[in-house]
Order: structure tokens, then C-alpha cells, then sequence
């Protein structure tokens, strides 16, 4: 990590090759990376996150752009660790890019992520929206727990 521009260009080497399969582990592969949910319920699932990241508004909570500048570093820091550190442990001296990145190493910085998104003016307040994620989340559990069912106990 002694050159940051080549270390940039593997980061986003990385990402260019690997990064649609991080975002599927992040939300549908399990267990041992060996029980994969549909990929289009992966996809509408991430659409989901993204729409409630933005439409939902909380009375009275505000995030100034110095809280999202915060939000963002700490983030961008977080990401930026957990590639280093595979980096320097996992991937072999002169590789391209990064090896051993799982979209489950992701999910621990990810409320701050969609939190990025949160904004009071664009918000628009849905009356069932909670309901509406609930039977969302109710369903797609569900089926999960089908397929986890299936794969380990049928």
C-alpha cells in the first residue's frame, strides 16, 4: 500500500469485477455462500432499501450536510477498512484486485450508507408506508426461512 494511486486503481478494479456479486452476498447469499435467494428478489429488495431511505421522514429529524460529510467519511473509512485489510491478509503480493470481499462484510456500515439518502424535503409521507414494509419484510422473511428450510433441514 506504499503507492495510494495504484492502491486506488485495485480498489476500483475491484469493484468494476466484483461488485454486482458483493451486492448479491450483501443481501442474498447465505449460509455458507452456498443458498442463493432469486436475483430478482435481490434486486427488488435493494430497491426497496432505497426507496424507503428516501421517502421516509421523521418529525423532526434533520441531517445537516456537516452530518452527511460525518456520515459519509465514516463510511468511506469503514469500506476503505475492510478492503486494506484484505488487501494486506487475503489477497496475493501483485494482484489486480481485491480478494475475499463478501457483501456480508458490508452490512454492519450499511444503516449509515442508506442514511445518506434521508432527506426532509424530498421526503413525502405515506400513510401504510410502515405497514406496507412490514408485510414487505413479513414476506421476504418467509420465504427465506423457506429456502434455508429446504436447504438444510428437507
Amino acid at each position: 500500500v506504499d503507492n495510494p494511486v495504484a492502491y486506488t486503481l485495485i480498489v476500483a478494479n475491484t469493484f468494476r469485477s466484483h461488485g454486482s456479486h458483493v451486492v448479491r452476498e450483501f443481501i442474498g447469499q447465505l449460509g455458507w455462500l452456498d443458498t442463493s435467494l432469486p436475483k430478482l428478489l435481490v434486486i427488488f429488495y435493494l430497491m426497496v432499501l432505497v426507496f424507503v431511505s428516501l421517502v421516509d421522514v421523521q418529525k423532526g429529524v434533520r441531517l445537516y450536510c456537516a452530518d452527511k460529510c460525518v456520515i459519509g467519511g465514516v463510511v468511506m473509512l469503514s469500506v476503505i477498512g475492510i478492503l486494506t485489510s484484505l488487501y494486506l491478509f487475503w489477497t496475493p503480493i501483485g494482484w489486480k484486485v481485491i480478494l475475499g470481499i463478501q457483501g456480508r462484510y458490508f452490512i454492519a456500515v450499511s444503516p449509515l450508507l442508506f442514511l445518506l439518502l434521508y432527506n426532509e424535503k424530498t421526503g413525502v409521507h405515506i400513510k401504510m408506508l410502515n405497514v406496507m414494509i412490514a408485510g414487505f419484510s413479513s414476506c421476504v422473511l418467509t420465504y427465506t426461512l423457506m429456502v434455508l428450510a429446504k436447504r438444510y433441514y428437507l
